[in-house]
């Protein structure tokens, strides 16, 4: 198969036909969104329903999705596989989401909607981590046997959850690829969102207290968290506001609540995820370093941007610190691979730790 041929079977559209109740695909022609009912505010609302295609509002929002997606790559500098993963499917969501709107395509719709409920549950299994970190930490001790009856009941938690949460998410792909089930995708994208929320807050410890993160950090991120689930808040609302009050209000046929819902869902999810990553940072040994835009000696155009993208837009790097308390296994004996111990221990003083050598002369009747 050409790469055109794949190009086309991915985004060719469903031929134009009225919205049906009995659809039995997850996406195409059967249920357009509002804007693709009515037009919507970029190419005007018509007073009848209908298929108006391409979705220009939603299209081309859903660049900043890629966008986030790709920054999270490019400009976290960390080692974590997971928080890569979520990164990656967000982009995918991003030119899945463009696709659809803009083509109405079956595929792409299908993947819009599938890489949407495993970022969300990739998001749930690294939040349930850092969970049983934190509960396992405080309650760490020195007994060999009660350590390792620990450590066998915190994989053996994570080990479930791992196995039980991409269960469901294919289980639900599944049945959502055979016919659409009202409700179904709905409900358990939204569950594993709600319980990561959860346990943001749970693992949030009194100011200070967290195993091996600067405070400065720690309030740094706890902000950023806040700000992140009042920002998806209210994309979430707009958005449902818009598509369930779409047939029966004019306004919320010109209110781009969708365009709305793809800006802010995708920059507040990468915002709570900061919160995330500095609860990871301990496993790596290294503390988290927020980028800081130098300085400006003298005003300039591209100096005012750089300011001001970081701020909406943070990055960071795990930064390596012998300082930093060991996390849970490394408490409980677990040694450091030699690669990364020789990335985070210094080089030994050797002349403050040699012992001093005495040079005696040998007579030479002795010889």
């Amino acid at each position: 198969m050409t790469s055109c041929t794949l190009l086309r079977a991915v985004l060719v559209p469903l031929p134009e036909a009225m919205p049906d109740e009995n659809c039995s695909y997850p996406g195409g022609a059967c249920e357009p969104m509002c804007e693709g009912r009515y037009g919507g505010l970029f190419r005007g609302v018509h007073s009848t329903a209908g298929l108006y295609y391409p979705e220009y509002g939603s299209s081309f929002s859903a660049l900043v999705i890629c966008w986030v997606g790709l920054h999270m790559l490019l400009f976290w500098g960390h080692d974590s596989a997971l928080l890569h993963a979520v990164a990656a499917n967000i982009f995918v969501n991003g030119w899945a989401s463009l696709g659809y709107h803009w083509t109405n395509g079956v595929t792409v719709g299908l993947i819009d909607k599938f890489s949407m409920l495993l970022t969300a549950w990739l998001v749930a299994g690294v939040c349930f981590d850092e969970l049983t970190e934190v509960w396992f930490s405080r309650s760490a001790g020195t007994v060999a046997q009660a350590v390792r009856h620990r450590r066998l009941l915190r994989n053996g938690l994570r080990g479930s959850f791992w196995c039980f949460s991409m269960s469901i998410m294919w289980i639900v792909l599944g049945l959502e690829a055979e016919r659409r089930r009202p409700g179904l995708f709905e409900a358990t994208f939204a569950v594993p969102l709600i319980f990561s929320l959860v346990v943001g807050l749970v693992t949030m410890q009194p100011l200070g207290q967290l195993e091996g993160v600067r405070p400065e950090d720690e309030r740094r991120a706890r902000g950023r968290f806040f700000v992140g689930v009042g920002v998806a808040l209210t994309g979430v609302t707009c958005w449902l506001a818009c598509e369930q009050l779409c047939d029966s209000a004019t306004f919320f046929r010109w209110f781009p609540g969708h365009v709305v819902w793809h800006v802010t869902m995708s920059w507040g999810l990468m915002h709570t995820l900061i919160w995330g990553a500095v609860l990871r940072a301990n496993n790596f040994r290294a503390l988290v370093r927020f980028y800081e835009p130098p300085p400006i000696s003298a005003p300039s155009l591209s100096g005012e941007f750089v300011a001001r993208y970081f701020l909406l837009m943070p990055a960071f790097d795990f930064t390596p610190d012998v300082q930093c308390r060991p996390s849970l296994n490394q408490q409980h004996g677990q040694q450091l691979p030699l690669s990364r111990t020789r990335q985070i221990l210094p080089s030994p003083d050797v002349s403050a730790e040699a012992p001093a050598v005495t040079h005696v002369r040998v007579p030479s009747s002795a010889q």
